[in-house]
């Protein structure tokens, strides 16, 4: 385990390994599982990994954590998680140094365990901040109904997710509670989901920026919510007066205050998240450009777009497709009659 070299081939195997390096108290082998988990980190993986970390690894990270590379003998610049990371290459005799500010400092050659744990919490910063940034797909995953309760009451409570609307989040935690009933061979009864799920992660969904019509099409029919909850919701939404109810006093507000949205930036652990920061960093540059380009789910809008609405607008108000043109040879088969008909009648 000391001397041999070690190839991670895929996700379960290198979660296998870290569990192993931390059993036995072996620091580099645990950042080398952390790299290479980072660097295969996506929609598939992330719920697995975060949920074997939690359980391999302290979840406690230092505040004001920064990463920087320690490769040269020269003082390193250090790369600050408050400010946009363009680019941060990874080599293979390179490990990047965590460190927190001038109370700790972690040397790139390290073999101690404590410095490789710093390691594991970084990738759960990471799990989470991937979680964030596509978490309609995350919560779409068969993975998902294999979390224990605790990790998905943290993320049903996040308030930075970003979902199209609630009703993914509830349709998520619908599918987890049947498979939690199965799990412990209670009947798939709405209490008994209830039970499973607990109010305080039920409550996370924000009910109240539903439509109408989407929480009556899921958590009505669910059965999740009682009635005095699906009437009081219902009134809110509806923007009808609704009386005071001291027990959902302390939800009702954060029901209806939509969620922030990814904050901060992942730790430049491998090429895939120095990536995702590259992205980030060039996003919000744009999105802070007025009238520029935007970036929405990979494609690019901007002035391109702009010119092609443009054209296949005037195209779609053209004479011929307005029914310009019909009314036009209507006018010129009528003066043809009106003109046979007056030959017509002079000769008559």
């Amino acid at each position: 385990m000391y001397k041999e070299a070690v190839q991670l081939q895929s996700v379960p195997t290198a979660l296998h390994t870290l569990y192993a390096a931390v059993k036995y108290q072996c620091g580099g082998l645990v950042k080398m599982c952390v790299l290479y988990l980072d660097s295969k980190l996506d929609s598939s993986s992330v719920l697995e990994v975060y949920r074997d970390l939690r359980m391999y690894c302290d979840s406690t990270l230092p505040p004001q954590i920064t990463i920087q590379d320690d490769h040269s003998s020269s003082q390193p610049p250090s790369i600050s998680l408050s400010a946009p990371i363009m680019e941060c290459p990874i080599y293979k005799d390179q490990i990047l140094t965590v460190t927190d500010g001038d109370s700790y400092y972690l040397p790139t050659n390290s073999e101690a365990i404590t410095d490789g744990l710093l390691y594991c919490n970084a990738l759960q910063h990471n799990c989470m901040q991937y979680i964030d940034l596509h978490t309609k797909e995350v919560l779409e995953q068969e993975e998902l109904e294999d979390l224990d309760h605790e990790v998905l009451r943290l993320i049903a409570l996040r308030e930075t997710l970003t979902v199209p609307s609630e009703s993914v989040l509830f349709d998520a935690l619908v599918r987890w509670c049947n498979c939690e009933c199965k799990r412990r061979r209670l009947e798939l009864s709405a209490e008994n989901k209830r039970a499973v799920l607990g109010e305080d992660t039920l409550y996370a969904v924000r009910y109240l920026l539903m439509s109408s019509e989407e929480f009556l099409a899921g958590p009505v029919q669910s059965g999740l919510l009682n009635p005095s909850e699906i009437s009081e919701f219902l009134g809110y939404i509806l923007h009808h007066p609704v009386p005071e109810n001291p027990r959902l006093a302390r939800v009702i507000h954060r029901m209806r205050t939509p969620r922030s949205g990814p904050q901060g930036q992942p730790f430049p652990l491998s090429q895939r998240s120095n990536l995702e920061i590259s992205d980030m960093a060039m996003s919000r540059a744009l999105g802070s450009q007025s009238g520029s380009t935007r970036l929405w789910g990979g494609k690019k809008y901007g002035k391109r777009d702009t010119k092609k609405q443009k054209k296949e607008k005037s195209k779609s108000s053209s004479p011929e497709r307005d029914g310009l043109g019909g009314e036009k040879r209507s006018f010129c088969s009528r003066f043809v009659e009106f003109f046979f008909s007056a030959l017509s009648c002079l000769f008559d």
